[in-house]
């Protein structure tokens, strides 16, 4: 009897401590997994525009033949209409406003020949209206026949009234014009805050006078001069810029006019400067044939009459040499009068953000193209028929775009067309992504929430992590590497800029939502930015960068330069060897939790598994499983914390098979001795340092590891994509591994990353 009480003892003893070991006696983070079916998408969004289509704005306002419109640069959300007849309007920017709220804002009709091509056609703010008052407009003067083209200044005493007084004008520039078209009409002030003015090349059909290609005359240019210096030069109301490209002299010796600024444009109607690049983009009306879109730069060739568009203007033969050929251009099948737009960086309509808008005033037809600077994408059809006679594009200050219909008078916007694309273009499209995007936990929805032990350096920002996989489905379960995920499955990481570091929850502005999406086998990455007020976010076409002013944890300010990555850049981590996840590995996932649904603090593999999300499941108790510590954990070993760092921050590239052109392997698994690191030469770049190496245990400064990822220049750094700000607290640590690293005892840190010793 006392053998069979021991006995049975005995065996309760261990089933206890089976239990206990394995945490049956201990709740889980979740206990049941719910069906996920509120966050699904199942297709990828078109890496084009799209189709859209025109809508109006401001339905209750109607203007008589207007060529422009223009935002008026004060924060005081207003609009002007540049009506062709010599009167400009006013008006505030607000859903819908009525007509007693426009207001004539300059009336300069007794001055202006409103006849053809002719009439009041530009009009540029100062860049300091909201304080100078002053602002310039472009006209037919009627004071000659067959006219002159006059550029003005004029000043409004209180920048904030709706009128201004017609006789504050000062005549800044004329020319006289041959004939009755090609007037140009378009006037802007550029990043340099010079003005820029667009002239024809003077009239008729042909282009007789050939002004095109004559520089000892205004016409056929795009002139670039200073309104805004207290001094002129001599005989002029203005200063000539002396970095013009032809101050000193030009295609036709001193005669040329040191106010060109490019060169052989027929018709320059409309052009724009990219608000983020700087580019200058013209739409430049053709002949008979072509209608053409330029990127201006200084000194260009834009080879009217020699060329119309990408073609001979005189057929069968011509020398392009030393002419600078459209961006896109087009034939009489599709429109045939250009007119420029702008690079749209509104929020309204995300597949548009960064794409050159332009249409034809004829056709109606909307074009887009992208342009980097050196390549371009398109041109893509947005609307094939608008029923617009397209005579401006507009922006305002917050990017967005607008559309004048001539002979209708409304102002339009774009829209995606209704009826296609199931891909998200803002995270308000599914009410359980926006709120994911705001770090709501939603475990109840079946989209689960977890946090690697070591997270990849975003230049301090903080995270939130969830993961949403279709319905039931499971991922696949693997020791090393990224888990398998199933197709449609969607991970979710926010990034939160602490403002002051000083105070990081406190100060938290949700700046981007990245998403990465698993469809035909392969992991796609999108950005979507917040909007200033954290209402929501949009989907971003291309990466872009933001600056944030914060201050740092020693109370200094700090100006950071956040990336969103385009696609493409997000891939460039998301590597395919390392399974395209990056936190979502058995080592990273092998920590406590505290589950925000259940306020239970729980190991994540064992919640996990308990909750059926792994297949094959758990092959061993988590504490036998592979288990990376936080770097910033100094209850564990050095050794651990520094390679738990590299191998988070640096082994989705360095790795067997990794894009990185090294042989480093700096997986977590990976002994040091088999890193191919310490005391290793580099193999991409020595920093003229005599003996460099990459982990120097001899001169632990001069470590090329450690200089690299001191650098923030772009070409060099390490990590090389999405940080601007150096991890000061990584370089201390790995500072301190590398001086205790002793290359007699190399091998022995095998057993350390499993010991913690």
């Amino acid at each position: 009897m006392t053998f069979m009480v021991t006995y049975f003892s005995v065996i309760s003893a261990a089933i206890a401590l089976t239990l206990f070991s394995s945490g049956a006696a201990h709740p889980y983070g979740i206990e049941t997994r719910v069906p996920n079916t509120a966050l699904l998408i199942d297709e990828l969004p078109s890496e084009l525009p799209g189709t859209m289509q025109t809508r109006r704005v401001f339905p209750g306002l109607s203007f008589s033949n207007p060529v422009l419109i223009v935002d008026v640069p004060d924060a005081s959300n207003r609009l002007c209409v540049v009506r062709k007849n010599g009167l400009i309007r006013i008006f505030p920017k607000t859903v819908n406003p009525a007509s007693e709220d426009v207001s004539s804002f300059l009336n300069i009709s007794d001055q202006v020949l409103d006849a053809g091509e002719q009439g009041l056609l530009g009009l540029a703010f100062d860049p300091d209206y909201a304080s100078s008052g002053e602002f310039y407009v472009y006209y037919s003067w009627n004071g000659t026949d067959p006219g002159t083209s006059r550029i003005s200044r004029f000043t409004n005493d209180n920048p904030a009234d709706n009128t201004v007084d017609p006789s504050s004008q000062e005549i800044v520039l004329e020319v006289s014009q041959p004939y009755t078209n090609h007037n140009g009409g378009m006037i802007a002030f550029g990043p340099d805050e010079m003005l820029y003015v667009g002239l024809g090349d003077g009239g008729s059909g042909g282009d007789p006078l050939n002004s095109g290609q004559d520089t000892t005359t205004l016409l056929g240019s795009i002139l670039r001069i200073d309104v805004r210096s207290d001094e002129t030069d001599p005989g002029l109301n203005y200063r000539i810029p002396t970095d013009n490209p032809f101050y000193s002299g030009g295609p036709d010796g001193p005669s040329t006019r040191k106010e060109i600024y490019a060169y052989g444009l027929r018709n320059p109607w409309r052009f724009s400067f990219d608000s983020l690049n700087g580019y200058l983009l013209a739409g430049d009306v053709g002949q008979a044939a072509r209608e053409e879109i330029d990127s201006i730069t200084p000194g260009g060739n834009f080879g009217w009459r020699i060329m119309e568009g990408s073609g001979c203007y005189d057929p069968p033969t011509c020398d392009p040499a030393g002419l600078v050929l459209p961006l896109a251009d087009y034939g009489r099948s599709e429109g045939s009068s250009v007119t420029g737009g702008y690079v749209y960086y509104g929020s309204e309509v995300s597949a548009l953000y960064g794409q050159y808008v332009y249409g034809d005033f004829a056709s109606g037809k909307i074009w887009s193209l992208g342009y980097t600077g050196a390549t371009v994408h398109g041109p893509h059809v947005l609307v094939s028929n608008s029923g617009l006679n397209i005579s401006g594009f507009g922006q305002d200050a917050s990017g967005e775009v607008y559309v004048l219909d001539y002979h209708g008078g409304g102002v339009y916007v774009l829209d995606q067309s209704s009826g296609g694309g199931g891909f998200p273009s803002r995270l308000s499209d599914i009410p359980a992504l926006l709120a994911a995007g705001r770090g709501v936990d939603q475990t109840h929805l079946g989209i689960i929430p977890y946090k690697p032990s070591a997270a990849l350096w975003s230049d301090g920002a903080l995270k939130e992590r969830f993961m949403a996989l279709p319905e039931l489905e499971p991922a696949g379960y693997q020791n090393r590497g990224g888990w398998d995920f199933p197709e449609n499955s969607i991970l979710i990481k926010n990034f939160v800029i602490p403002l002051d570091e000083r105070d990081p929850a406190g100060s938290a502005k949700r700046a981007e939502t990245r998403l990465l999406y698993r469809k035909n086998g392969l992991w796609h990455g999108f950005s979507y930015e917040w909007d200033d007020s954290g209402s929501d976010a949009r989907l971003l076409l291309t990466g872009k960068t933001k600056t944030f002013n914060i201050t740092d944890k020693n109370g200094l300010p700090v100006i950071l330069s956040y990336l969103y990555p385009s696609r493409s850049q997000c891939i460039q981590c998301h590597t395919r060897v390392a399974n395209g996840v990056l936190g979502l590995t058995t080592a990273q996932l092998n920590v406590d939790y505290l589950y925000p649904a259940s306020q239970v603090t729980d190991n994540q593999l064992r919640t996990l598994d308990h909750i059926g999300l792994f297949t094959p499941s758990l092959p061993a108790d988590p504490d036998l499983l592979p288990r990376m510590p936080d770097p910033a954990d100094t209850s564990a070993s050095l050794q651990r914390r520094a390679r738990a760092y590299l191998a988070s921050n640096c082994s989705m590239c360095h790795q067997p098979g990794g894009p990185a052109p090294t042989h480093i392997d700096l997986r977590w698994e990976v002994v040091n001795s088999r890193m191919n690191a310490v005391d290793v030469p580099p193999g991409n770049g020595d920093f003229n340092l005599d003996g460099a190496l990459i982990i120097s245990t001899g001169r632990v400064d001069d470590s090329v590891l450690l200089l690299r990822m001191t650098l923030r220049d772009g070409l060099f750094q390490m990590p090389p994509l999405a940080t601007s700000r150096v991890d000061q607290d990584a370089i201390a640590l790995l500072r301190q591994w590398i001086a205790q690293i002793k290359r007699p005892s190399l091998d022995a840190v095998r057993l350390l990353l499993l010991s913690g010793d």
